[in-house]
């Protein structure tokens, strides 16, 4: 019996992987970010970091990239949205008040890890 994901909607996130989540809200172009950018740009504390990311990766929200990119070049191994994760982080800034516009840029942010 094959097994499938559930839609992104009925993924259930804790409170803290809903935190955690937030890390990728104002990344730039190069989404993939490591455990101390995550610890440093959430309230999630730096000694769960590590086990409520891998979660969200075990959930689909976030793919590990064993390369990432930026302007000059390569930067080391981090974690990507997925498409999953982009729309899961869009409606949890819209839910905080964020307008369309400023939600625009994460639903498209997969599309570069």
């Amino acid at each position: 019996m094959g097994h499938s994901n559930p839609p992104t909607d009925e993924v259930r996130l804790s409170d803290l992987e809903t935190e955690a989540l937030t890390a990728w809200r104002n990344g730039g172009v190069d989404m993939g970010i490591s455990f101390k950018a995550v610890a440093s740009r959430t309230t999630v504390r730096p000694d769960r970091v590590r086990r409520v990311v891998r979660a969200l990766a075990r959930k689909g929200m976030v793919v590990y990239a064993q390369t990432l990119w930026n302007e000059e070049g390569m930067r080391g191994a981090g974690y990507c949205l997925t498409e999953a994760g982009g729309k899961r982080l869009a409606a949890i800034m819209l839910s905080r008040g964020w307008s369309e516009r400023q939600v625009a840029p994460i639903r498209r942010r997969w599309e570069f890890c």
